[in-house]
């Protein structure tokens, strides 16, 4: 079963990058959307015309936790009010038996909400990774040490910051996580 999360906001960058690693969009099975931004859905359009009978798991305000496989679920819908705008966003969750992964968007809800529910789905107490969009190049500095002290109290093995992060937050998160902050990018393996 291959899962794609998210397909971003320039096909062309993801068709390239999906060819450098030798994926072929006829061998997705499932789409996980996050959420309903063109910076994560611009490219669906084109792979559903490439490959039809992918499955497309969006969030909805009713959606509740899916299990894609038997190690593998989303969240379900979560909901937030961002900008004046509802937002209802999903994250996946992989249990590794010894913990989880947990995998975002942006984080709209905040990642640290989102943990709490992949911990109430999954009833591990553990997170392994947290990889994804946190959603802080919004925030004030002091907002964002503060959100990334909490998140090391979690005590995951990594900490993977990849979209909607600022410069200047990578900055504070490689300092807060150590050795356990690692750079995102296309192509990042990551063994537990």
């Amino acid at each position: 079963m291959r899962v794609l999360f998210d397909v971003g906001g320039d096909i062309g960058k993801l068709m390239y990058n999906m060819g450098v690693l030798g994926v072929d969009p006829r061998s997705i099975d499932i789409v996980v959307v996050s959420h309903n931004h063109w910076d994560h859905v611009a490219g669906l359009s084109t792979i559903l015309s490439i490959n039809p009978r992918v499955v497309v798991i969006p969030p909805t305000s009713s959606s509740k936790p899916f299990q894609i496989v038997d190690s593998v679920w989303t969240t379900g819908g979560i909901e937030v009010i961002y900008k004046d705008q509802k937002i209802v966003e999903q994250a996946l969750i992989v249990d590794l038996g010894n913990g989880i992964i947990v995998i975002t968007g942006c984080s709209h809800p905040g990642v640290l909400n989102i943990i709490d529910k992949a911990f109430s789905i999954s009833g591990r107490k553990r997170v392994r990774a947290v990889v994804g969009g946190w959603h802080l190049i919004e925030k004030k500095m002091n907002e964002v040490r503060e959100i990334l002290e909490k998140l090391k109290e979690i005590d995951a093995d990594l900490y993977v910051p990849c979209h909607c992060v600022s410069d200047k937050g990578l900055d504070i998160a490689r300092k807060i996580f150590g050795d356990r902050y690692k750079r995102c990018g296309v192509g990042l393996e990551l063994q537990l």
